[in-house]
């Protein structure tokens, strides 16, 4: 059973995450938050993995409140998904090295294609950026994302599960206030 410390510890960083998300465009903010999640999912499973997404939103709980209960919905099938994914994949190895491997890859494939997904059709639906345009500044980013989230995702899960669950908060707080210096760099550099 997962320990439900863990899950909400892993909800504030995920929330604090996308409060100092980078802007990409005018449109588009990419965060950190998808990290947590994305443990949750592939150490957890897909109820642990959707409430951290879900919960990454509640910093951002406010006007306009649709946009905030698409967001969080958004980020719930996500954790969901992405556990799903772990889950189904894991089942297909037999050594458990490899089950959290191939979980793992399956887990953050899932999470960036419905990232891909969910914000391509808001962008459709809103029609404030054609999402050909969306692509081009996304892809790049979510590619490389993809690998940074495996690389780091898979040895924190086997850390975690095999050395002790305080490499958790060694490794997930230094990230987070890595984050938020190349945010603080980003709104500098548009500054000057």
């Amino acid at each position: 059973a997962e320990p439900l410390w863990l899950i909400l510890g892993l909800g504030g960083l995920a929330a604090l995450g996308e409060r100092s998300g980078i802007q990409l465009s005018r449109n588009l903010q990419v965060s950190i938050s998808l990290l947590p999640t994305l443990f949750a999912a592939v150490v957890f499973g897909p109820f642990a993995g959707m409430l951290v997404g879900a919960m990454s939103m509640f910093g951002a709980f406010g006007r306009p409140y649709m946009r905030w209960a698409v967001y969080t919905c958004t980020g719930a099938l996500i954790g969901a998904g992405s556990g799903l994914a772990a889950a189904a994949t894991a089942s297909l190895v037999s050594s458990e090295l490899g089950a959290l491997a191939l979980g793992t890859v399956a887990g953050v494939i899932t999470a960036q294609l419905l990232d891909l997904m969910f914000c391509s059709f808001t962008l459709r639906l809103r029609g404030t950026q054609p999402v050909s345009e969306m692509l081009r500044t996304v892809v790049p980013v979510l590619l490389t994302a993809a690998l940074l989230y495996t690389a780091v995702v898979g040895p924190l899960a086997f850390a975690y599960l095999e050395v002790s669950p305080w490499s958790v908060g060694f490794f997930l707080l230094p990230a987070l206030a890595a984050q938020r210096l190349f945010a603080m760099y980003q709104a500098q550099r548009q500054l000057a």
